[in-house]
């Protein structure tokens, strides 16, 4: 990243001029540290493979950042004067995460945290996509961020509540079809208020397309056996994962579509949810490797031990990246899906970029 002046003449200005100067200059220096920003001079990294290729026709004859979808555009705001001046050649659109200093959602149910990941394998002529998403506990809720090692959870409105996860997840149906909601927080100690608080607010939303499913990992996963999520989560959402299905397309036509998505979220959405979903990603590149008659019915990525290495080493980096976005520091259960456990492997994602209180989106992609 290079920031190009465009004017270096600073004589004539005032003092207040001058610190004002600086003082941009100090927040572009800010910017330029950013890891994870991500451009693409011919491809729309806001979309999917799915919404891509689905798209209007008229759509792919626009500049690439009118293409682009705006709440994953993290430059949006920045664009805005090379747009107005219609300048679309300069104009480059990137995707990033933003650090998060806030839980819950907003009134209008936008989920603070909340990242699209995607998983794409490109073989041959097919190209397969499988899409999940993340996203804090969607209820009127704070964690400030502080010193202590489990910072205290305030401000629960009760009342606001069910309409907020309402909104929510009509807004998720409305953009990915039916919705599997993971939630992994500890069903006990200080999470315990939260856990309580969303599942009631489920109880009056759940339907043939939206789920709630409750797993306390820490309890039933403790610090080691992530197996359990395996022999004790997958078969609660198998189900719904097989007919949620994946987005498949060769060079001349659209095979299938997901139609659906998992939504999973632990407090912060970055350790438990890092894990849990690469295994999901996991369970779905096997059947893709099975269309492809790759893989044999009963055959397992970690039969495969460069392949299932490099899936576990893309996940892992996948989370880091999230994490430093979101917290500054790698995430803390990447040792164990770099290789300790059966688990771990890597993704895309898109993060949105919205102007309210809770900050931005990401989308994240694994390829």
């Amino acid at each position: 990243m290079q920031f190009l002046y465009c004017n270096q003449r600073l004589g004539d200005v005032s003092p207040e001029e001058r610190r004002d100067e600086a003082h941009y200059i100090s927040l572009l220096k800010v910017v330029e540290t950013f890891p994870g920003l991500y451009f693409s001079y011919d491809a729309d990294l806001t979309r999917t493979a799915q919404a891509a290729t689905m798209a209007r026709s008229e759509l792919h004859r626009l500049p690439l950042h009118q293409q682009a979808e705006s709440r994953f555009l993290w430059n949006e705001y920045l664009l805005q004067e090379f747009t107005n001046s219609k300048l679309d050649p300069f104009i480059v659109p990137i995707i990033q995460g933003t650090r998060m200093w806030r839980r819950g959602a907003d009134s209008k149910g936008n989920a603070a945290n909340f990242v699209e990941t995607e998983q794409i394998l490109e073989a041959e002529d097919f190209v397969f996509s499988y899409v999940q998403i993340r996203g804090s506990i969607p209820i009127l809720w704070e964690q400030i961020v502080d010193l202590t090692y489990n910072p205290t959870i305030t401000d629960l409105n009760h009342e606001e509540t069910p309409k907020v996860v309402e909104q929510h997840f009509e807004d998720l149906y409305n953009r990915y079809g039916d919705v599997v909601a993971v939630d992994l927080i500890n069903q006990q100690g200080p999470e315990r208020v939260l856990s309580v608080a969303f599942a009631k607010a489920m109880e009056s939303i759940s339907s043939d397309s939206i789920r709630y499913v409750p797993f306390d990992f820490h309890h039933i996963c403790g610090q080691l056996d992530f197996t359990r999520l395996d022999t004790d989560l997958y078969p609660s959402v198998a189900e719904d994962l097989s007919k949620q299905s994946f987005f498949m397309k060769n060079s001349e036509e659209v095979l299938q579509k997901q139609e659906g998505v998992l939504r999973t979220n632990c407090i912060d959405c970055l350790d438990r949810t890092n894990v849990t979903q690469s295994m999901f990603g996991r369970k779905v590149l096997e059947v893709q490797l099975i269309k492809l008659n790759l893989f044999q019915q009963s055959e397992k990525l970690e039969q495969h031990q460069d392949l299932d290495k490099e899936f576990k080493r893309m996940w892992a980096d996948n989370g880091d990246d999230i994490s430093m976005q979101y917290a500054g520091t790698p995430a803390l259960k990447g040792d164990f899906v770099r290789g300790i456990s059966l688990c771990l492997w890597s993704v895309v994602g898109r993060n949105s970029s919205r102007s309210d209180s809770l900050g931005s989106s990401q989308r994240a992609i694994i390829l």
